[in-house]
């Protein structure tokens, strides 16, 4: 087991690419060469909540790792709501239909059934029965939460999404938030279990950000803080070519967290306010050009709606108007990374449009050899969102194997 001790994502991002650059083998995979570690890799977040990654190389996507981890708090399987911020995700990680097989926020309140006192079947919402688990007995060491099934999972081929992350643990600690404090109040840490875990798109991607909003939610819904999250994953690797392209961008680390560039609010409110966030996600999801928050103000008007506003925007093709929403974002670690992301593309398409117009007075000035140069339209990608707002990559969905983004 080797094991990496970091504050937030962004520093384990780094010291995870330099492991497997000393430590990785190189080994054959359905899905193409990959550099995997030769024994399981523990990560410790001693501050999760420091969720985005700002590496420029890396160019994750800000936009969809939380609207993809909004879509999961709801329970969500219908893939095809996603496809609002990435317009083909359904297409190619949901089956007909654009039901998400192993859609982890289904798994957490929906897939599991038990029986109901006259007999019939119901829906067990993980998060809520182990909530009141942990709330009535903060020693438990019973809190799991589950997203492998092996009824549906186990030696089924052919489908096109998997749970990666198969479960989630949860500890509460006693401790005194200042000295001389008459009584304790508790932390709660979590442990996620990943069979394979691409450390690119999953480990310090998209999982990063799904378990610590994960987390975060619990923590609130338990009336706790949010503590260590621990992440084991079984298979951690990364994929040749995906890794050699990003190496060859650039600083790999860039954590403006611990600089105190950019700090971290939280997500949700007090308990009563975190206990009705699925339903209000719900109702924002089914209308949310037209919602109106009445509840948590904290996740929705100051994150979630601007954010949701400025992708529309961007898919749109209107980059400044994209901006002016992103502005609005109250939470500053997301506000940033959006606005880099943002900035990225509108300098990548201004090199596009500056070669197209020397490649334009080229051929006026009559040089035909330049007129093949780049083709007519060919910004139109980046200017209607289909180049950057997910990098294509044929591994599994769902985190752990994913391009989330």
């Amino acid at each position: 087991m080797h094991t990496i001790l970091v504050r937030n994502v962004n520093e384990a991002w780094y010291r995870g690419v330099e492991y497997l650059r000393n430590a990785g083998e190189n080994e054959d995979t359905r899905n193409g060469p990959a550099i995997v570690s030769p024994v399981p890799v523990t990560t410790i977040y001693t501050y999760p909540w420091e969720r985005v990654l700002f590496c420029p190389a890396r160019d994750a996507n800000p936009y969809f790792h939380m609207m993809e981890s909004a879509w999961m708090l709801a329970g969500q399987s219908d893939a095809r709501w996603l496809d609002l911020f990435v317009k083909d995700f359904s297409e190619r990680f949901a089956e007909p239909g654009g039901h998400m097989h192993g859609a982890y926020g289904h798994r957490w309140r929906h897939n599991f059934m038990h029986l109901g006192p006259a007999g019939e079947m119901n829906a067990r919402d993980q998060l809520q029965t182990i909530a009141h688990m942990l709330r009535n007995d903060p020693s438990t060491r019973q809190a799991v939460l589950a997203m492998w099934d092996p009824h549906r999972d186990l030696n089924r081929p052919g489908l096109k999404d998997k749970p990666c992350n198969t479960h989630v643990y949860f500890r509460a600690h006693r401790y005194w938030a200042t000295v001389g404090d008459d009584a304790p109040t508790h932390k709660l840490d979590i442990m996620v279990s990943c069979r394979s875990n691409d450390i690119v798109w999953g480990a310090y991607g998209a999982n990063a950000v799904h378990m610590s909003v994960l987390h975060e939610y619990m923590a609130a819904l338990c009336g706790m803080r949010q503590g260590t999250m621990t992440q084991v994953s079984w298979n951690y690797h990364a994929y040749t070519d995906v890794l050699d392209k990003i190496l060859t961008k650039g600083i790999l680390f860039k954590n403006i967290y611990d600089r105190g560039i950019v700090s971290s609010t939280p997500l949700f409110g007090d308990q009563a306010e975190t206990n009705d966030v699925a339903a209000e996600l719900d109702v924002w999801m089914a209308n949310p050009d037209t919602y109106r928050s009445s509840g948590n103000k904290q996740l929705f008007d100051r994150l979630l709606v601007p954010m949701y506003r400025a992708s529309l925007a961007w898919r749109a093709g209107d980059i400044n108007k994209a901006e002016e929403h992103t502005v609005k974002i109250q939470h500053e670690d997301w506000r940033v990374a959006c606005l880099q992301w943002l900035g990225r593309r509108r300098e990548r398409r201004d090199r596009i449009l500056h070669v197209a117009e020397g490649t334009s007075e080229s051929v006026h000035a009559g040089d035909p050899s330049a007129a093949g140069g780049v083709p007519e339209g060919a910004g139109a990608s980046e200017a209607q969102g289909d180049a950057a707002p997910r990098e294509n990559v044929v591994h599994a969905a769902s985190g752990g194997e994913a391009a989330a983004e």
